[in-house]
């Protein structure tokens, strides 16, 4: 199952990247989130995922994934709502990261496809046509 899943009529506000280090500088896990709903009335969304580093692996990896959901309960397809779910995340962010070089905010305003477009740099993987076949 995919972090984010996207329709054609989702709208996409912003994502979010960062990248987690201890006191000692050492990478330990990474956050990512998306700003989204997935109609023009539809209720704000925000969408993160964590992963905590435990291992090197990539494929048979014992990270530790936790995603979470937050929707907007006040007036929750205005705009405000996205404005203010998405200050509650860049505010989370810089304290998940104090140093900003290791977190990126990409405004989107856009569908899935814009969404493709500017989110793929940051993604671990491309979009396929077909599952990738995994190591045995």
């Amino acid at each position: 199952m995919a972090i984010f899943e996207f329709t054609d009529t989702s709208f996409i506000e912003a994502f979010w990247s960062v990248w987690m280090r201890n006191q000692r500088g050492d990478l330990y896990g990474d956050l990512l989130a998306v700003l989204y709903r997935d109609t023009a009335d539809a209720p704000w969304q925000l969408t993160a995922r964590y992963r905590l580093y435990l291992d090197d692996q990539t494929w048979n990896s014992k990270d530790k994934k936790m995603s979470y959901t937050i929707t907007a309960k006040t007036d929750p397809a205005s705009d405000a709502a996205a404005a203010s779910l998405g200050q509650q995340m860049d505010g989370f962010a810089a304290n998940l990261s104090p140093d900003p070089t290791c977190r990126t905010k990409v405004v989107v305003h856009g569908n899935q496809e814009a969404f493709v477009r500017l989110f793929r740099p940051f993604a671990h993987s491309m979009v396929l046509p077909k599952e990738p076949e995994r190591p045995q």
